[in-house]
């Protein structure tokens, strides 16, 4: 008897865990999307020849690359990015740091994706956002996709990431064409 009570008890417990950690997620998500910082992030043409697109539009970022003379950095490692916005309302990289900052909460938690020495004796560095995926409806997320990439390769179009940061986090809230949300074009199409 006091074996199955015992049994009970931890099955209750894993049952408000599996609930917990969900709901702490989302919450999180809330709360940066609340609070955080919003930046536009301008986009990018993607490799045509990605063979592992599934229903989202996979997203290229233009202004992800960050010059330092420090070369102690190393491809893959995990760093701070402080951003900013720019004159034109843009995001731009303010500094790239191994130690989380302390004077700002617009900074991200990324990656680096390449590093390597310049011709000029500076090294450069290509960040790797977390917020590389935007994801769809199924069926609409193909043809997303397909516009996405195009208005990217058409330089008349303005094509950007909407993402709020907070303190590390980051939460992609919408891309737009221009001034129009891609889920909101596809709604009347």
């Amino acid at each position: 008897m006091k074996t199955k009570i015992i049994l009970i008890v931890i099955f209750i417990l894993m049952v408000l865990a599996q609930w917990y950690i969900p709901l702490k997620m989302i919450k999180g998500s809330e709360d940066i999307l609340l609070t955080g910082t919003e930046f536009m992030f301008r986009t990018a043409p993607v490799d045509p020849y990605d063979a592992f697109r599934g229903k989202y539009v996979q997203l290229n970022f233009r202004d992800n690359i960050y010059t330092t003379p420090d070369s102690t950095y190393q491809y893959k490692e995990m760093v701070y990015v402080s951003v900013e916005k720019g004159t034109d309302g843009f995001t731009t990289i303010k500094s790239v740091s191994k130690k989380e900052p302390i004077d700002s909460d617009n900074y991200i938690k990324a990656s680096i994706s390449s590093f390597y020495k310049t011709n000029n004796n500076v090294f450069e560095m290509r960040i790797q956002y977390p917020f590389d995926r935007y994801y769809m409806d199924e069926f609409k997320a193909p043809k997303a996709d397909s516009l996405y990439n195009k208005s990217t390769q058409d330089t008349l179009q303005t094509v950007y990431a909407i993402v709020a940061v907070k303190r590390g986090e980051a939460v992609l809230k919408e891309v737009k064409i221009g001034e129009v949300s891609l889920v909101d074009y596809f709604k009347n199409h």
